[in-house]
């Protein structure tokens, strides 16, 4: 007598519901997870994005009002700590406004401290010329680095109310056009002012050989 296979094929059938129902559980679980995990990401980069832009701004105001090369070069060693900090915690996140604010906070300490460097260099040179024209172009640069932190503040804040800002980023973008335009325009200066002394020292010792000839 052949025996009916129906008990077994709804067996089979209800354990085959039970592992579905469980894979998307899994899934639902992990999915799920990463989306909190997310969110929670999200909170805590612009918490420490925010912390940081803040120590930037304090040393951009304090330098609209003066500074000394000494409390310049003070300022940017007790901001550099939680700015590498923040740089290194988040260098790994994949978030909307990352792109702009991460590397905005890297690019503007990174300008600080080369901004630092042509400033010890201008001391070092003992050249009024030199020294005049090189803080010309610290001032720019603070200037620049203001404005960038200014609109990079701003998109986040846009970004937090769910605003497009794309027209603050073609802002950032402008802004940067106009800063590596004045870093070239400083070199160039530079250039031209070493070629000067070069020529300068050229007629001096020819002056000098004539001097000596004639005695």
């Amino acid at each position: 007598m052949r025996q009916s296979t129906k008990p077994t094929s709804i067996i089979s059938q209800k354990w085959l519901l039970i592992f579905i129902s469980f894979l998307i559980l899994m899934l639902i679980t992990f999915y799920g997870y990463r989306y909190f995990q997310k969110k929670i990401d999200k909170k805590d980069y612009k918490k420490d994005a925010y912390a940081t832009l803040t120590e930037l701004e304090k040393l951009s105001a304090t330098l609209e009002v003066g500074m000394t090369y000494m409390d310049y070069t003070k300022r940017l060693g007790e901001i550099n700590f939680p700015v590498k900090k923040f740089l290194d915690k988040h260098q790994n996140y994949n978030l909307p406004t990352h792109p702009v604010s991460y590397q905005i906070i890297n690019n503007s300490m990174d300008l600080y401290l080369n901004l630092a460097k042509k400033w010890k260099i201008a001391i070092d040179a003992n050249d009024s010329y030199f020294l005049s024209i090189t803080k010309e172009h610290l001032g720019k640069g603070w200037s620049a680095i203001a404005e960038h932190l200014k609109l990079t503040r701003q998109i986040m804040e846009e970004d937090d109310k769910g605003n497009n800002w794309s027209k603050l980023a073609n802002n950032l973008i402008q802004a940067q056009d106009i800063w590596n335009n004045e870093d070239k325009d400083y070199h160039d200066k530079i250039n031209k002012y070493k070629d000067a002394l070069n020529y300068a020292k050229q007629d001096i010792e020819k002056l000098n050989q004539i001097i000596q000839d004639i005695k």
